[in-house]
Order: C-alpha cells, then sequence, then structure tokens
C-alpha cells in the first residue's frame, strides 16, 4: 500500500508503508556539495556508511548494480573473463621457471584484486538481495560492503601500477606490446570504468586504509623477498652471472637501501593518497566538469526517530 506519492523534477517518486528497509525506497536528487565539505562529511562517518547529507543516503541496488540487470551483468562478465583471460595469457607467456615469482610482483597482486572485485560485482548484479537498502544510519549488506572494499582498492592500485610502471619501470628500449599495455592499461580502464559508468560506486575517505595496508603490505613483502634470497627468477635480458634479489630496481633494498626507503615512503605518504583523491573525485564528477556529486544515486533516508515510530505503529 502507497502512502506517500511525490514529484520531483518531472518525475513522481513512491514511498512504501515499510520502514527504511525497503525494496523501493524514496528516490531523491543528490544534493550538490563541494568537494571539500564531502570530505569533512565523510571523515565524520562510518567506513561503509550509506549517508550522503541533507537527509539522503546511497541508493545500494543503483550504485553497485543499476537496472537493466541484463545489461549490467553481460558487462561485468565480459570484464570479468578478460581479466581471467589476461592472467591465463600472462602465466603461459611466464617462463616455467620463473612461475615460483609470478605473484610476487605489485602488478599480480593488482591483477588478482581486480578479479576479485570484478567476480563480487558480476555476483552482486544477479544476487538482488545482497542489495536490500539498509536501515538509516546502517551500512549495507556484507556482500556489498565487501564489493565496495575491493573497489577501494582495486581503482587507486591500478592506477598506481600505471603509474609507476611507465614512469619507473618501462624504458624507451622496451617493446611495447599487448601483454604489458593490457597489464598495465587496460585492466585500469576497464576497473574504473565498471565503478563509474556501469555502477556509480563512491569512494569513501576513510577507506584510503585499504589501498595504504595493501601498499605498505607491499613494502614488507619486498624487504622480505630481498634478504631471504628467493631471487626474481632468470631473465634472458639479465645477466646470468649477478645475483639480483630485487623485484624491482627501485626497491633493491640490499644494494640501494636508501632510494628504497625513499621510493617506499613517497609512495604511501604521497602517492597512494594523491591517487586515491583522484579516484575518490570520479564519483564526484558530473556534467560540465564540476565534482559536486550530482550524478551520485541517492534515496530520501528517514531520521532514525521516525523510523523507530513507524515500527510501533505498525
Amino acid at each position: 500500500m502507497e502512502i506517500d506519492t511525490r514529484e520531483q523534477g518531472g518525475q513522481k517518486h513512491r514511498q512504501s508503508d515499510q520502514s527504511d528497509y525497503t525494496d523501493e525506497p524514496l528516490v531523491a536528487f543528490p544534493s550538490r556539495t563541494n568537494c571539500c565539505a564531502r570530505l569533512f562529511h565523510e571523515a565524520r562517518r562510518p567506513l561503509f556508511s550509506c549517508d550522503e547529507g541533507a537527509d539522503t543516503a546511497l541508493n545500494v541496488e543503483a550504485s553497485f548494480a543499476p537496472q537493466p540487470i541484463v545489461k549490467s551483468f553481460i558487462l561485468r562478465l565480459i570484464f570479468f573473463l578478460y581479466l581471467i583471460s589476461v592472467m591465463i595469457q600472462d602465466i603461459l607467456q611466464t617462463p616455467k621457471h620463473n612461475r615460483f615469482i609470478y605473484m610476487g610482483y605489485l602488478t599480480r597482486w593488482s591483477q588478482v584484486i581486480s578479479i576479485a572485485y570484478a567476480l563480487c560485482a558480476t555476483i552482486a548484479t544477479m544476487w538482488r538481495a545482497c542489495l536490500a537498502q539498509p536501515n538509516a544510519g546502517e551500512s549495507p549488506r556484507f556482500w556489498v560492503r565487501l564489493t565496495w572494499a575491493l573497489y577501494a582498492i582495486a581503482a587507486p592500485l591500478s592506477v598506481i601500477v600505471v603509474l609507476l610502471f611507465w614512469t619507473l619501470d618501462y624504458t624507451p628500449d622496451d617493446d611495447v606490446t599487448y601483454r604489458m599495455v593490457a597489464n598495465h592499461g587496460l585492466t585500469c580502464a576497464f576497473v574504473l570504468f565498471d565503478g563509474n559508468v556501469v555502477a556509480m560506486i563512491p569512494l569513501r575517505l576513510k577507506q584510503i586504509i585499504f589501498t595504504e595496508l595493501v601498499a605498505v603490505a607491499y613494502v614488507i613483502w619486498s624487504v622480505i623477498h630481498a634478504f631471504t634470497g628467493i631471487g626474481d627468477g632468470s631473465w634472458p635480458e639479465e645477466d646470468p652471472e649477478e645475483e639480483d634479489f630485487a623485484l624491482y630496481d627501485v626497491l633493491d633494498w640490499r644494494e640501494n637501501p636508501g632510494k628504497a626507503t625513499i621510493v617506499s615512503l613517497v609512495v604511501i605518504i604521497v602517492v597512494v593518497p594523491l591517487i586515491y583523491l583522484l579516484c575518490w573525485s570520479l564519483s564526484m564528477w558530473s556534467k560540465w566538469c564540476t565534482f559536486d556529486g550530482s550524478r551520485r544515486r541517492v534515496v530520501i533516508s528517514k531520521p532514525e526517530e521516525q523510523s523507530s515510530q513507524e515500527e510501533e505503529l505498525v
């Protein structure tokens, strides 16, 4: 039974007689807020808060797995299968004697996290029950939070991998191959396209902790790798008589610990926050290159007191 019908901007919005937990929430137009005010607002909210301010909340279904379902599912399935194919091709083209260190590189970490995100997003598109709108002040269900966290890592990490590879690892003498572009360009493009075009997943300020933890974990792994003598395999471009204990020249903790320390600190303290803010701003982007969050998909959020009163009446 409908108890409220409103018309706004030429569109009718319907509210059911359920409380905040409803399959048909009251659709609203997002408030236009500048980036600084939005960051300050998010800094005071929980990690997976749906609160968008101005009595609105994130529309979980429209943000993470929008209609039409078939279109979103097909696009995401193609995205997922493409990432799997890139990784399989990458493994097959890696010499067998070097596959032991395959997962040692940051690019592989980014690949795996992107694949995990694509899988979760594809499942969420068909599993509509996990997209139920939460009560006011509450976080969405576990599967949405998992997808959200993976995107908060996959998006900035894939951009960081592209940036670091083409600025620090690539040299003009290297041949540009499809494998190189797929791992350090196309994967990043697919992740950002899914999160900002297929869906509209906003990053929260506090979710930067996920990306920072991955960055710190990789630095710790690079130190462990350097001093345990694992090695990076045998590659044609390397001198077979020289032992190489570094996965990347800029992270050579044995031969040049000072440079490795500086690069690590710059990435963790400067690069990660800047790239994260760049990805965060993509969900704030709207028409005419304004960053006011007007493209975000939101619903009317009732105050908790009102929800409690309605439940008592029922």
